[in-house]
């Protein structure tokens, strides 16, 4: 599937994320979840502060994961936290959330997901999240990552990319002859986060390459697959 990827528009996606089967119209942060009526804990619950990560220079869960409660119920776990502007607060709006979905045993209930692309929410994800279903609901991506030749080739891995003022979203792609195209993952990630110093394994050199934000790398990706088509 080649697309032109300055046909994307924001307008398209509501906003609207299904949280564990409740929906939120919000970016997600610390302190838009309260204000939805949901809490945070961090690992067992010992930690009710982010926690100063030197290495990273933020405020984080510091890899001890993350969950999203509702009425003393877990809703989510495996979910983290990051606060860039020098705060603790796990309420702070400055706390952004970030989730991965790649697990196939997981229903549409068991994840953050755009509302949009739920048909049945006891679904399986795998299987029936789909790219046509994703660009049909929220048109075509703002970056295709690693689509660098004009045909798709065997096991190639792919991103499409949807950047937004206050978060982005990121569908990874796996294409095989037999199968077609099937998403296999499934990215939130709040917009101070996507703006941090980043490294990217670039296959033809065979190295890491350092950016100074997610953006510099994914325009140098789309030069290269606009090249291609």
């Amino acid at each position: 599937m080649n697309i032109n990827t300055k046909d994307f528009n924001a307008a398209l996606f509501d906003g609207k994320f299904s949280i564990g089967g409740d929906v939120v119209q919000s970016k997600l942060t610390g302190k838009t979840l309260k204000e939805n009526g949901y809490e945070l804990r961090i690992g067992s619950g010992l930690f009710e502060e982010l926690l100063w990560d030197e290495d990273n220079n933020v405020y984080s869960d510091k890899s001890n994961g993350a969950y999203i409660l509702k009425n003393n119920e877990e809703l989510l776990e495996g979910i983290y936290l990051k606060n860039y502007k020098n705060e603790a607060d796990l309420y702070s709006d400055n706390t952004e959330i970030s989730y991965y979905w790649n697990d196939s045993t997981e229903t549409y209930n068991d994840i953050i997901i755009p509302t949009c692309l739920i048909d049945k929410s006891e679904d399986l994800v795998n299987g029936t999240l789909t790219v046509d279903n994703i660009v049909d609901k929220l048109g075509v991506p703002t970056y295709v990552q690693g689509r660098l030749t004009k045909s798709i080739e065997d096991g190639q891995f792919f991103q499409y990319v949807y950047v937004y003022n206050d978060y982005t979203l990121w569908f990874e792609m796996l294409y095989y002859t037999n199968s077609g195209i099937t998403v296999t993952g499934f990215r939130y990630e709040g917009n101070q986060s996507f703006n941090q110093p980043c490294q990217y394994y670039d296959a033809d050199k065979g190295e890491i390459i350092d950016y100074n934000k997610s953006l510099d790398y994914l325009n140098e990706e789309q030069t290269k697959y606009e090249k291609s088509l």
